[in-house]
């Protein structure tokens, strides 16, 4: 199991609680929602009654169906946000890792995509400052190691705002980018699914 993996089910398992507790917050509100829409029903119901039964049971049938649209529609919202919510987490925690930790991470992110072993790794402004001579340095014995150029260099460019976290690796006319953004939010896309299944099975 390599760094990031690990990083990433530690990620998941706190992700878990914290979903456990948002996903019991929405059911108390799906809960209240469906209550107060059941009693808007009753209501309805006895004031239809005097004008005939037959017309407040297809009142009172279509009042509770849109309250159980809206519960639903209001879970749904929250499942997604919960799902949001963890992959956030997770990006925020990978970029708060201790630097030792980080300039491993960001090495062997940055061997692992270089095509040339001349790249410039883009790094965000903090971690260019507090770590990019490192991250360039391990990287490159990373691809020594393997028997690969190691003439990585670190860019004066820095990650965008939205990409602050991970490295890109720039070369001639291409570009890799392996931006915690960008590859949590293809994992995203791959496990969405399976986490949802995890997280809401109940």
């Amino acid at each position: 199991m390599t760094g990031i993996e690990k990083i990433i089910g530690r990620i998941e398992a706190d992700a878990l609680l914290e979903a456990e507790r948002i996903l019991s917050h929405a059911r108390g509100a799906a809960d209240e929602t469906a209550a107060e829409y059941q009693k808007k029903a009753d209501a309805l119901k006895a004031e239809l009654t005097r004008k005939g039964e037959a017309e407040a049971a297809e009142r009172r049938k279509r009042a509770v169906g849109v309250a159980e649209l809206e519960a639903r529609k209001r879970l749904l919202e929250t499942k997604q946000r919960m799902i949001d919510n963890a992959f956030q987490a997770a990006r925020e925690k990978l970029a708060a890792l201790p630097a030792a930790e980080l300039v491993s991470i960001l090495a062997r992110l940055a061997s692992g995509a270089s095509r040339t072993g001349n790249e410039e790794l883009v790094l965000s402004a903090a971690d260019r400052e507090a770590i990019g001579a490192n991250v360039v340095k391990a990287a490159n014995k990373l691809q020594k190691d393997a028997g690969k150029p190691a003439g990585l260099t670190l860019s004066q460019r820095a990650l965008s705002a939205e990409d602050a976290g991970g490295v890109l690796l720039a070369g001639d006319n291409i570009e890799v980018n392996c931006t915690f953004a960008a590859l949590l939010g293809a994992l995203r896309d791959e496990m969405a699914p399976e986490i949802a299944g995890i997280l809401f099975s109940a």
